[in-house]
């Protein structure tokens, strides 16, 4: 049997010094805790900066909106639109209405809208059609309804009426009596 001998020196095992292992500990917890802390610094930094451009932009807008609803210029742009609607409204109703009252066999030929009244001219074929609409625009709410003229057109044979549609009192007129 043959014997294994070593005649090397044996290797000693290096032991951790009892002051080694907590400075290792010491060193890992203070790189752990100062790249934490770093990281939070990142983040603060990131969010002031977050919050300047919010501030920022929050006035930009508010200047904006400013200009978008002051100015006594866009406030009377307003009125005048929504006046308009109402008068595009009332004008649309009132002229649906008159079309409807036009005799069976009759034209509007001509309509023309003022601020306070609307001239028509519309043709007949009779002259007791021309005085049965003037009759039923005054049964209408209307401040004053006047024929002008009702002229007959030989070669068309038809009568064509004009008439004037005051929608409300003139200050010129007094008071309507």
């Amino acid at each position: 049997m043959l014997v294994d001998i070593n005649l090397l020196p044996k290797k000693e095992k290096k032991a951790l010094s009892l002051f080694s292992l907590p400075a290792l500990l010491t060193a890992l917890t203070l790189l752990v805790l100062g790249t934490g802390g770093f990281i939070y610094w990142l983040q603060v930094q990131d969010v002031q900066a977050l919050d300047s451009q919010i501030y920022e932009q929050r006035s930009i807008n508010q200047n904006l909106q400013h200009e978008l609803e002051g100015g006594e210029e866009v406030n009377q742009a307003k009125v005048i639109q929504t006046l308009s609607e109402q008068l595009y409204t009332d004008t649309a109703g009132i002229v649906s209405d008159i079309h409807q009252q036009i005799p069976n066999k009759g034209e509007l030929i001509a309509l023309k809208l003022n601020e306070n009244q609307i001239d028509l001219t519309i043709t007949t074929t009779t002259n007791e059609q021309a005085v049965q609409f003037y009759k039923k625009l005054e049964e209408m709410d209307f401040y004053e309804v006047v024929i002008h003229t009702i002229n007959y057109d030989q070669s068309q044979n038809y009568f064509t009426t004009n008439y004037t549609i005051h929608l409300e009192a003139s200050e010129e007129g007094g008071n309507g009596s």
